[in-house]
């Protein structure tokens, strides 16, 4: 099954690229694992869903495979794949994938399956988890404002702040000389390259129709309400809640600090 709609296809040797618009539907949970895709442009969401709700298990970036698992272990997928912003996608067949990795070595795929079946158990377990909670639900938000959280970033950003108006919302560095550039896509801060803000730190997302806040492979991570979210720490995703989000760039003693108000 090919992706939902997409703004370009472009064939190649080993495949088909595609080009979709943010919320297109990769593929569907339960649907036929008949492909593997390799993300070359911007992000996209896993969703699982059960009798009652669907649950967000994680959002991967440029250079994250999509489909592996349910190709691998020969079943439906286990997963909802949607695009969180505009995507590049190269699509490789399952059978393409198979003869692949078949003329590496014949251990290579028994090998792949077991891990795949250990990472299908873990997600599993991530899932029923949710430790940083779901996020309040964008059809209950009326306004997104972010604050400064401390001297330095009021300084940058004035006492009032601003308000967000679309999404998704990334915020990182700059060093172009102005205290702050804002934009309908972001914010950047002009920093030095020693300061613990990076030049894409994290984000404002929607995932599932709710508000999460998601760090962008920093390495100091994002600390959210007292807890920290990196690729390095359990999750890189939290929810953000009604009221004032205290959030910093790096830990909680961080000069890049905000509060991001939801209402």
């Amino acid at each position: 099954m090919e992706p939902d709609k997409p703004l370009r296809v472009r064939e190649t040797r080993h495949g088909k690229t595609f080009t979709l618009a943010p919320h297109s539907v990769i593929y569907e949970q339960g649907s036929e694992s008949d492909a593997v895709y390799l993300i070359q442009e911007g992000r996209v969401e896993l969703l699982r869903s059960n009798q009652q709700d669907s649950v967000g298990v994680g959002i991967l970036e440029k250079g994250g495979i999509l489909g592996e698992m349910g190709v691998l272990r020969g079943v439906p997928r286990s997963t909802t794949a949607r695009a969180l912003t505009e995507v590049s996608l190269h699509m490789v067949t399952r059978e393409r994938f198979l003869k692949s990795l078949d003329s590496v070595s014949s251990l290579t795929l028994p090998v792949l399956r077991t891990l795949t079946e250990r990472l299908h158990e873990a997600n599993g377990t991530l899932a029923r988890m949710q430790p940083f909670g779901r996020g309040v639900a964008l059809k209950h938000v009326r306004t997104i404002t972010i604050l400064p959280g401390s001297s330095l970033t009021q300084w940058r950003l004035g006492v009032h702040g601003f308000e967000v108006e679309h999404l998704p919302y990334i915020v990182g560095r700059a060093s172009d000389g102005l205290p702050a550039r804002l934009s309908e896509g972001g914010m950047t801060i002009e920093t030095d390259e020693t300061d613990p803000l990076e030049e894409e730190h994290f984000g404002l997302f929607e995932l599932n129709g709710r508000l999460v806040i998601h760090d962008l492979g920093s390495d100091g991570g994002t600390t959210v309400n007292g807890e920290t979210v990196s690729r390095g720490a359990y999750a890189g995703t939290a929810g953000l809640i009604n009221g004032d989000n205290e959030v910093a760039a790096g830990p909680g003693s961080s000069p890049y600090r905000f509060i991001i108000r939801v209402t």
